[in-house]
């Protein structure tokens, strides 16, 4: 590139501008570097742009230094936007090299000194932008979190003053974005934060924390493997601590990560014993979840623990929870009009509480009670409900759950055209994930290959990793096909034309 352009310049003056310059990363701005050193002595004006197309600094560093700036000289405001090119640290060397008047750079930086706009690096000759972003928004900081994250993140220094207020704004910024539900942002907020604890030895504290919010938003942008990565090790952390908070919390975000009931029981009975009713509300809350899918004494039990906490202290998610648990239970014994009706006050009740999450869970689980009530039918339009819910809070782990869902109608009206869409949509918004592979492995089945759907299931536990939400539909379908629609070998060869 350097060549190119320095053969270019040889024959005539050449402009070169470079937009967008504040989204550029480290290697792209290296290689500027590398390229002005070049091209030092060529007849080439070079110049960097935001959007708007006016030459200026960064806008983080712009926007804290800009009521400075104006006591300086034109000069001196000159060598700073070269220098902001650069990035936020830079050498007078470098300067003296991009600057016409390369032997004025010490004295023209000087002003720049003496008003706290620049400092000077521990390296002779080096120097870097000031934190001044932080003390101009004051009392506004709190507004700016992203802003300041960035320029704290890109200014990272092993100090632990700096890094605590890295980490602050990092995990400041990281929140904000899921109350906007960008969940890819506010993981790389989480990523970047928990690699500066790291980075400074200070992830025992810090790290379940951020690892616990990490896979929070892993799960809800539907990267489960991420997710359960970041939850697992969050898990470990707070074990080896003797943290129960710190573990129950990791444990309960695990629920929506696509594990199932093998992996997730365990984690409940330690994260119990760990807790020793130290957080009553985490206690209740692990309660209702490991009595949520059965009704053994050890169940009968833990429901009955959470179901005194709830009333007692008025924990009123957890009331909704064990709603459910009773819908569940209606469902388990037949009973479909009122495990339906239970779905239905359990969604209501999750609404209310501005939980959009559970609510689009429980839309999910009104779907299954149309089914089990043999409607499917109306099981395809709580499905559709579903998938809008979600996908108007940015929740793709029940988008996902309700384009399984959608699946459920065709699968028993033996609409295999139909069905095969459906598939193809969800295959793509899954990336080829487990339910759309058990659901041909369910066809594969019903139509004579037996064989080719085992081979459709990879490992032979893999329906042990079901969801129980997912299990439970499975079974609703089963039931479905097996009452009143003619016989089973009529359906299984319509299935399998």
């Amino acid at each position: 590139m350097s060549r190119f352009l320095g053969n270019v310049a040889s024959a005539a003056p050449l402009v070169v501008v470079l937009d967008d310059l504040h989204w550029a990363d480290k290697s792209t701005l290296l290689l500027l570097e590398h390229a002005a050193l070049e091209l030092a002595r060529a007849k080439l004006l070079r110049e960097g742009t935001l959007d708007s197309g006016e030459v200026m600094m960064p806008s983080s560093v712009r926007a804290a230094i800009g009521h400075r700036l104006n006591a300086l000289s034109e000069e001196c405001n000159g060598l700073l936007r070269t220098a902001a090119i650069v990035g936020r640290e830079f050498s007078e060397g470098l300067l003296s090299r991009l600057s016409d008047d390369g032997d004025g750079v010490p004295e023209l930086l000087e002003p720049a000194l003496d008003a706290g706009v620049i400092e000077e690096a521990e390296k002779p000759g080096d120097y870097g932008f000031t934190h001044a972003l932080e003390d101009l928004y004051g009392n506004r900081a709190m507004d700016h979190v992203v802003e300041l994250a960035h320029h704290y993140a890109e200014a990272a220094v092993p100090e632990p003053s700096h890094v605590e207020k890295a980490i602050f704004y990092a995990r400041a910024a990281a929140r904000q974005s899921e109350r906007e539900v960008a969940w890819e942002e506010a993981t790389r907020h989480y990523e970047r934060a928990i690699a500066m604890a790291q980075e400074v030895g200070e992830s025992s504290e810090t790290e379940p924390e951020l690892l616990t919010a990490l896979g929070r938003c892993c799960r809800n942008a539907a990267q489960y493997d991420e997710a359960w990565g970041a939850l697992t090790r969050a898990i470990d952390i707070c074990r080896q601590l003797g943290d129960g908070p710190g573990f129950a919390r990791a444990v309960l975000e695990t629920l929506e990560t696509y594990a199932g009931q093998k992996q997730l029981v365990p984690l409940e009975d330690e994260a119990l014993t760990l807790l020793r009713e130290t957080d009553l509300h985490l206690t209740a809350m692990v309660s209702v979840q490991r009595a949520r899918w059965g009704w053994g004494e050890v169940e009968e039990g833990a429901a009955q623990q959470a179901a005194e906490l709830a009333h007692t202290h008025e924990f009123v998610d957890v009331q909704a929870f064990l709603l459910e648990r009773e819908s569940h239970r209606a469902r388990e014994e037949l009973r479909f009009d009122k495990a339906l009706e239970g779905a239905k006050a359990t969604h209501d009740a999750f609404h209310q509480l501005g939980s959009h999450a559970l609510a689009s869970h429980h839309r999910f689980d009104i779907t299954i009670g149309q089914v089990f009530a043999g409607r499917p039918g109306e099981a395809d339009v709580a499905a559709a409900e579903t998938i809008d819910c979600s996908r108007r809070y940015s929740n793709r782990f029940y988008e996902q759950a309700g384009l399984f869902a959608t699946l459920i109608g065709p699968y028993v009206w033996c609409d295999r055209d139909e069905l095969e869409r459906r598939l193809d949509e969800l295959d793509e918004a899954t990336q080829g994930g487990l339910n759309g592979r058990l659901v041909r492995a369910a066809l594969a089945e019903t139509s004579g290959a037996a064989e080719r759907s085992v081979a459709m299931l990879s490992a032979p536990d893999v329906v042990a990793t079901v969801p129980p939400e997912f299990a439970a539909a499975y079974r609703g379908v089963r039931l479905l096909q097996r009452g009143g629609r003619g016989s089973r070998q009529a359906r299984t060869r319509r299935v399998g034309r």
